[in-house]
């Protein structure tokens, strides 16, 4: 998810007729915490309906978009995978026994704690209003890798169902890769 590809998703999404439902083929890597969390209020306030089609691995801060389409569908061999959350520090390099070395100030290191409590709320909060995992488990997805199959996530409405991706004939098609920069 990085941010010159959800921009381009966002005006593509945005510039779709009101009235026609929008499917969308995502997979992603994941990416940029921020970029994902502003795709997903987009996608969650945007009065056109969305359907996402998780076809790989919806991973990391893509799982964001993914749970603010109003349906979710899953391919049967797709994935989810969550990790800890992340975040860049602002360091100075030295070198120190020949090895280069970041030094971080307090105030950086306090910014960075501050970053991922903030992402893991909103992590929470959108699963809490999107899906049935309970909160201690989604705090718990957030403390180790975990890669959960099609049946994990129709269980707790990650998605709402298992299905091969299909689009009706006719249907208008667009390709937006969120990976690549």
């Amino acid at each position: 998810m990085e941010p010159d590809a959800v921009d381009n998703l966002i005006l593509t999404i945005n510039s779709i007729p009101e009235d026609e439902l929008i499917d969308i083929d995502f997979s992603s890597e994941g990416g940029q915490i921020q970029a994902a969390m502003t795709l997903s209020e987009v996608i969650w306030k945007n009065q056109k309906r969305i359907r996402m089609h998780n076809t790989g691995c919806v991973a990391s801060a893509a799982i964001l978009p993914y749970l603010a389409a109003d349906e979710r569908l899953v391919s049967p061999n797709a994935t989810f995978f969550y990790h800890p959350i992340r975040t860049g520090l602002i360091g100075v390099p030295t070198m120190e026994e020949k090895r280069p070395i970041m030094w971080f100030s307090k105030a950086a290191l306090e910014a960075g704690v501050q970053r991922i409590a903030r992402d893991e709320k909103f992590y929470a909060e959108l699963h809490d209003k999107r899906t049935k995992v309970p909160r201690g488990k989604v705090r718990a997805l957030l403390k180790a890798d975990h890669t959960l199959d099609a049946e994990w996530a129709t269980t707790y409405r990650v998605a709402h169902r298992v299905g091969d991706f299909e689009l009706p004939v006719g249907d208008f098609i667009c390709v937006v890769t969120t990976d690549l920069p």
